[in-house]
């Protein structure tokens, strides 16, 4: 990861106290450090080089790389051997903590008021519409959302009086060092489904890491939540609990569904804000704009800001793009899986066909552990309980979807599997074993690269 610093942050002993680190001279103290970088690979002359301990590797081993590419200075943790030469070295006891630290010391004095945003699903989208709602501010770069790329974001943040920030987790404790590094003034969780439940072991593990979000709120501030989960909040004198979306505190009524997309109205105690839409129907669309209006409203935003804030960022291109072949319309959504976030995707495409055979082609969803073959045995009955008419799978997990489809009563010739490697084998299937008038979804894992489905469908066009 790489991040390019502000102007005004790029001071070398202004750097050294965000990050709580002191001076080992080995050399003249740089000018100016342009950005921060966590690998050698995107390191640009004049950075800072985080010596940062990864799951497969550790920074520590690549510090000499980093001078030969002429980094400004690097950020080590204390009990590592720098290597000779002139340089400036800045050295703190662990470099994750410091990089946390620089981040929350970095918003408390720029004074912004935070957004934090996590989910097992649609954080990402929803982060990009509620900065558009809150009128373009600043949030995460692309998906660094981690306890390494959430700061790191953070700290190539401008001045402004709101920043929006992504919170992903991998691991228990993960959540609570970011949120009370960062003291956000509203947390919102968008969901709590199955991604990444392998690394927990079980939902309620997983939604009670997801709520250590409130663990760091200012107070004063808010936490916003699907209704579902609001049986497991912890009461807060500190900051007010709301639900949001159907059925909620934060409420979405009249809604309205097509291939168009969904349209409802918000509604609070106090305060109804009437047609706003999203460009994808289903429950992913209806929580987008749930969180949007709940957030825009505890900010003050007017009516006007939040309905033309959702459509400036429906109109952005979200990450489930679609595009014709032909006849045939692909929905196109390979950055994640779990077998919820399948389900909603599949419940989009169905109102994007408008009456057309839907057909799924799915790849193996990672990171569910010991519950990886069951969920997904479970999500092809599922599938067939949606009405999806053909079903093409490809990995090993994946072929449980195919039995679990075979078990609840699709034909076998509508079903057809393939091995991981066999992305253009795939496609073709795809191509000459569907109908033409047809709408298709793919999704998988961002590790399996399904993007290459999509490419070869284009191609055929």
């Amino acid at each position: 990861m790489r991040i390019d610093l502000p102007v005004d942050l790029q001071g070398a002993q202004e750097l050294a106290d965000l990050f709580g680190a002191i001076f080992v001279m080995k050399g003249e103290v740089p000018r100016t450090i342009c950005g921060i970088s966590t690998d050698t690979r995107e390191l640009r002359e004049g950075d800072l080089f985080l010596a940062l301990r990864g799951e497969r590797t550790n920074g520590a081993l690549f510090l000499q790389e980093a001078l030969n590419k002429r980094a400004s200075a690097l950020l080590v943790s204390s009990e590592v051997a720098l290597p000779c030469g002139n340089y400036c070295a800045l050295v703190c006891e662990n470099c994750e903590a410091a990089l946390l630290r620089a981040a929350g010391e970095y918003r408390r004095r720029i004074g912004a008021r935070v957004v934090a945003i996590t989910g097992s699903a649609g954080k990402t989208t929803a982060k990009e519409a509620i900065s558009s709602v809150l009128g373009g501010v600043p949030h995460n770069a692309e998906n660094y959302n981690s306890s390494i790329g959430m700061p790191l974001s953070v700290l190539s943040f401008p001045k402004a009086d709101v920043w929006v920030c992504e919170f992903g987790i991998n691991h228990v404790g993960e959540m609570e060092r970011m949120s009370r590094a960062l003291s956000p003034d509203v947390a919102l969780i968008t969901n709590v489904g199955d991604a990444h439940i392998g690394n927990f072991g079980n939902y309620l593990t997983l939604a009670t890491e997801k709520l250590m979000i409130a663990k760091g709120i200012r107070n004063g501030g808010f936490l916003l939540v699907p209704s579902e989960l609001k049986e497991h909040c912890v009461p807060s004198t500190a900051y007010r609990t709301f639900t949001f979306g159907e059925r909620a505190e934060l409420g979405v009524e009249n809604i309205f569904m097509d291939q168009k997309g969904v349209r409802c109205d918000f509604c609070t105690s106090e305060r109804v804000i009437t047609n706003l839409a999203w460009p994808i129907a289903g429950r992913i669309g209806l929580g987008v704009i749930a969180a949007c209006a709940a957030v825009g409203f505890l900010f003050g935003r007017s009516d006007q800001q939040i309905r033309m804030g959702l459509v400036r960022a429906g109109a952005q291109a979200p990450r489930m793009k679609s595009f014709c072949v032909r006849e045939r319309l692909v929905l196109e959504d390979c950055y994640n899986a779990s077998p919820r976030a399948v389900i909603a995707a599949m419940e989009s495409l169905r109102y994007m066909a408008a009456g057309r055979a839907c057909v799924a082609v799915l790849g193996d969803m990672l990171e569910l552990g010991a519950h990886s073959r069951s969920l997904h045995y479970e999500l092809g009955e599922e599938l067939v309980h949606c009405g999806v008419g053909a079903l093409f799978t490809c990995g090993c997990a994946a072929y449980e979807i195919a039995r679990g489809a075979l078990h609840a009563g699709m034909p076998a010739s509508l079903v057809h599997c393939f091995a991981g490697e066999e992305i253009e084998e795939l496609a073709n299937a795809v191509w000459q074993k569907t109908p033409r008038n047809c709408a298709i979804l793919i999704k998988a894992s961002h590790a399996m690269h399904f993007e290459r489905v999509a490419e070869a469908l284009r191609r055929m066009s």
